[in-house]
């Protein structure tokens, strides 16, 4: 892709600042105050101040990431207070629409010229910031607003009845324990991806699987919501990886020796 190097760095600053520097309560406060927006909108910024670090680009470039953003989140904010859209899809329609414009404004803007700082680095390390920036938050976010659905009715077995009397001294799950084995598991993906070893994946589940084994077996629609984020967990991770190493900034190609051919006398 034209400007690759420059597009992975520009991704990796717009999944920084819209998740890494996006905290829940800020996210909910957004919706109701538009200070709070314009917050959220500075903070978008500090990680494309930081990229202009590395790539020399026009003012206006940057000047459309951020405006671009933050246009599309007031628009986003004027329809959520007349209306009561899906939050889902707006979720989706939100994020796609910021992703394509970053594609498009790579794709036509005049090759990127890259600074020093830049260079000094290898081009693997800016391919692996950008995957692990995807798996991370982002892959949590997006479960949990596309899902979310489906954990309605889950019984909370930590509490039932039953078990209160069998094992009254038994440890509750701690809170977000549930998102950081998701992000291990995407870690374990992607580098089972960049060893070739896809056949490693069942392993993860299979271990997933056993540690939930109880709440499996007792409760259908907890089941069926497990099975859905950890397929959905290895598949982002999976993609992220491809769409990183393969499609925007791929690895160069490694030419095949030819074989030699020996000329040998005839007897």
């Amino acid at each position: 892709m034209p400007n690759s190097a420059a597009l992975v760095l520009a991704l990796t600053a717009h999944f920084i600042g819209d998740y890494y520097l996006q905290w829940q309560s800020l996210a909910d406060k957004k919706k109701r105050h538009l200070p709070t927006l314009l917050l959220h909108a500075l903070l978008y910024a500090l990680p494309f101040g930081l990229t202009a670090l590395f790539v020399a680009l026009p003012w206006w470039v940057w000047l459309a990431l951020v405006g671009s953003h933050l246009l599309i989140d007031l628009i986003k904010w004027l329809i959520e207070r007349r209306s009561n859209p899906a939050p889902d899809q707006v979720f989706l329609i939100d994020q796609l629409l910021h992703l394509l414009i970053i594609a498009l404004l790579f794709a036509f803007i005049p090759q990127a010229v890259y600074k020093p700082a830049f260079t000094a680095l290898k081009a693997d390390f800016w391919r692996w910031l950008l995957v692990f920036a995807l798996i991370g938050k982002p892959a949590n976010v997006s479960f949990k607003m596309l899902f979310q659905r489906f954990s309605l009715g889950i019984k909370d077995l930590e509490s039932s009845p039953v078990e209160q009397t069998s094992t009254p001294t038994r440890a509750e799950p701690k809170p977000g324990a549930g998102a950081w084995i998701g992000i291990l598991e995407r870690i374990f993906v992607v580098i089972f991806s960049a060893a070739s070893q896809y056949a490693a994946f069942g392993l993860l589940m299979t271990a997933k699987s056993v540690a939930r084994y109880e709440k499996i077996s007792k409760d259908p629609a907890f089941a069926e919501y497990y099975l859905i984020g950890t397929l959905y967990s290895v598949l982002f991770a999976l993609l992220a990886y491809l769409l990183v190493f393969q499609v925007i900034w791929p690895l160069p190609a490694v030419a095949k020796a030819a074989p030699i051919m020996l000329a040998l006398p005839t007897p």
